[in-house]
């Protein structure tokens, strides 16, 4: 088998998931040419699958030094150093593989990944941008950004991509609660209920989707039922604060001042 036919075949075999075998025929190419780049490649990014850094970073430095002219490699390498913690570095490479190629929507996806973890939010808030402009189906990009843009409190813009989620993935309750968390902020209670109704029957007791409906009907000004979802949302996890929070307040509003006091101290 020569250099071309094993490459493919290791490509296969990476592609349908076989890493071992792939490693193995990347490996047996790189002791005969030990500067192939892309044999480099291929067994840097299984390195970086199995979370084996050191060795993915050494492997796609290597390819570069061969062939500096490789986007992917740039960005590989920027993932992985990203992953150590590297930021900095991090951030050197995804610039050096926009600057081969600056319409790669991952190199956008996977920079705002490591800036939201650096503290960068608004940056990580510009780069998940420029990825949905050049994908706009990119799923993991609009869920991401829809919970940038709650956590930075801008629930308008969240409801927008999480009402686009929700098309594409109508089965995810998670989707489903962050959606009812942006329209309760923006105001609309009554769709905020529904959409936790929604989650509720995908998955029963939902924390998240119990503790929302408790907030949504406090803000409606009818604390019973505020009161009953809270309780309901202790029952499923008893040991979170913000659920006995709730209850507090919805005690509190009904003037039932000793067991709000209760529900404080337990929060």
């Amino acid at each position: 088998m020569n250099t071309q036919q094993a490459l493919q075949l290791a490509f296969q075999h990476l592609n349908g998931g076989n890493f071992p075998v792939a490693a193995q025929l990347f490996n047996s190419i790189l002791q005969r040419e030990p500067h192939n780049f892309a044999a480099l490649n291929g067994r840097g990014f299984i390195a970086l699958q199995q979370n084996q850094l050191p060795q993915a970073l050494a492997d796609l430095q290597q390819s570069l030094s061969v062939n500096p002219q490789q986007a992917f490699s740039h960005k590989m390498v920027g993932i992985v150093l990203g992953a150590m913690g590297r930021f900095d570095e991090s951030l050197v490479a995804f610039a050096a593989a926009l600057a081969l190629d600056a319409k790669d929507p991952e190199v956008y996806f996977n920079r705002a990944n490591f800036r939201f973890q650096a503290g960068q939010s608004q940056e990580a808030l510009a780069d998940l941008d420029a990825a949905i402009k050049l994908r706009g189906s990119y799923l993991e990009a609009r869920s991401n950004r829809a919970n940038l843009l709650i956590q930075l409190g801008d629930f308008a813009r969240a409801e927008k991509d999480l009402e686009y989620l929700v098309t594409k993935v109508m089965n995810n309750p998670d989707i489903w609660v962050a959606l009812g968390l942006a329209r309760h902020k923006v105001g609309k209670h009554k769709e905020s209920m529904l959409c936790n109704e929604r989650a509720l029957k995908l998955v029963p007791n939902h924390p998240d989707a119990l503790l929302n409906s408790s907030s949504a009907m406090y803000d409606q000004g009818d604390y019973p039922a505020a009161l009953v979802w809270a309780e309901k949302a202790i029952v499923a996890t008893p040991n979170r604060a913000e659920v006995h929070y709730a209850k507090a307040q919805a005690l509190m509003a009904m003037h039932r001042f000793d067991e709000a006091i209760a529900s404080y101290s337990r929060a």
